[in-house]
């Protein structure tokens, strides 16, 4: 049906009863149909192309972001996640980045000239008699003057503020590590208290296992009253080593989410593994003590400071050499002609007991920073040799209890177990064979916590990981 056969068409009238009928245009009415419909299309091409070149919430999130509103998951799975967080946000990292960006900058100050005196200068005023103030002007002199330290003090000075911008630099970085052995530390804990809980909650499972049998064979008059007993109470001084083991696990994430600078109760993922032991021909004493000496941060620290102290002894020396100062003015005097005027002088060092003390200041000053670093030397090696022996005696106790100790009270506990579900054996044994297992699980556990902290140590102490 075509609807413009209902209206007229403009400028003709409806025709008569006698007069004959208009005849309506064929497709008249599809046209501004189409014509809104293109536009509507164009407008929504425009306000598409709007969204992406501005870009949505979801258009602008970058490749591999997590999408806002989707929770990710909490840090602390892997030791790499925690050490991201650490470098970027711990205060104590950033406090020491800023200390080393001031000592770099304190360097483009020093070993600058002094700034120049600008002196203005009227003499042979005249003044009338009875006056205070002069009513003529008399001659001016506009003057400047620049003072030069003789004796190459100014290097020296620029190489004192280069040496501990050095020294501030080496700081920066312990301090990056000694944080990252924290974490590290911290992260080993971590690991402990979780995999102790789930060792714990096995051992719980297998107590009130047997404490049901015990109770059916009470029950059946095939079992004694203190099995059942017994058993219990190994049940609850084992939930009461949970609880224990829980308190433990909520206070290393509090001190890691601190090490973090996250709320203390910011959700943890729980720890997955340790890294492994490097080998013992990794581990050797001289190797690592020579790595120590290169890399150690607190070392190279001291060193700078040695710098920085002798180069300060050299420069307290040549406090005997004068300031040159340079002058030039250019005189008006009251006849209006101009002349000028040139000034060379130097200053007296006259005050040589002041100048004897801070030579023997300077001079007990470095060798106190040369005492100081070899001390640093020799506690480095004393921290190094405790920390390898203690990591290979964790190493072979390790070992010792996963190759024989934890196998073989496993194995005991299970058979004491199977002998007991089918009416053999007393709790007794069973509960003996119990804290066997888990305190030989434990210890190899720690044993291996121990070991990984220890390296932390050792990686802390030649300045690099291994």
């Amino acid at each position: 049906m075509n609807l413009t056969a209902r209206r007229p068409i403009a400028g003709r009238g409806a025709a008569g009863p006698a007069g004959p009928a208009s005849t309506p245009r064929e497709g008249c009415g599809t046209a501004p149909f189409l014509k809104a419909l293109a536009r509507l299309a164009v407008t929504v091409t425009i306000l598409a192309l709007a969204l992406v070149s501005t870009g949505s919430p979801l258009a602008a999130q970058p490749a591999g972001q997590p999408t806002p509103g989707v929770l990710a998951e909490p840090p602390g799975a892997t030791l790499e996640s925690l050490l991201r967080l650490v470098r970027a946000g711990n205060p104590e990292v950033r406090m020491a980045a800023e200390e080393a960006q001031a000592a770099a900058a304190r360097t483009r100050s020093a070993g600058v000239l002094a700034d120049p005196t600008l002196t203005l200068r009227s003499d042979e005023n005249m003044v009338a008699s009875g006056a205070v103030l002069p009513d003529q002007s008399g001659n001016l002199t506009l003057s400047i003057q620049q003072a030069f330290p003789l004796g190459g003090r100014l290097a020296l000075a620029r190489q004192v503020a280069q040496a501990d911008a050095r020294q501030a630099d080496r700081q920066r970085l312990g301090m990056e590590q000694e944080v990252a052995m924290r974490v590290k530390m911290a992260y080993a804990e971590h690991f402990l208290a979780i995999r102790a809980l789930a060792l714990m909650g096995e051992i719980r499972a297998t107590l009130l296992h047997l404490a049901t049998i015990a109770e059916s064979r009470y029950a059946q008059a095939l079992g004694a009253q203190q099995d059942v007993l017994f058993l219990r109470v190994e049940t609850a001084m084992m939930e009461a080593d949970i609880r224990r083991m829980e308190a433990e696990r909520a206070g290393v994430r509090v001190r890691l989410n601190s090490l973090l600078a996250r709320a203390p109760e910011a959700p943890l993922a729980d720890a997955r593994e340790l890294r492994p032991l490097p080998a013992e021909s990794a581990l050797a004493p001289p190797a690592l003590y020579e790595r120590a000496r290169r890399n150690n941060p607190g070392l190279a620290a001291q060193t700078a400071r040695v710098e920085s102290a002798q180069t300060s002894q050299e420069l307290a020396r040549r406090i005997y050499w004068p300031e040159l100062m340079l002058g030039f003015g250019v005189m008006s005097p009251r006849d209006g002609s101009r002349s000028y005027e040139a000034m060379v002088g130097i200053n007296l060092p006259l005050r040589w007991e002041a100048r004897d003390a801070q030579i023997a200041e300077a001079t007990a000053m470095s060798a106190a920073a040369r005492f100081r670093r070899d001390a640093a030397d020799l506690q480095l090696q004393a921290e190094l040799g405790e920390a390898l022996a203690a990591l290979e005696a964790q190493r072979a106790v390790g070992m010792t209890l996963g190759g024989a100790a934890v196998p073989q009270s496993e194995a005991a506990f299970r058979t004491l177990v199977s002998a007991y579900e089918v009416g053999r054996g007393e709790s007794i044994a069973i509960l003996e064979a119990t804290r066997r297992v888990w305190q030989a699980q434990l210890d190899l556990l720690r044993a291996r916590v121990e070991a990984d902290k220890q390296l932390t140590v050792v990686e802390r102490i030649i300045g690099e990981d291994l």
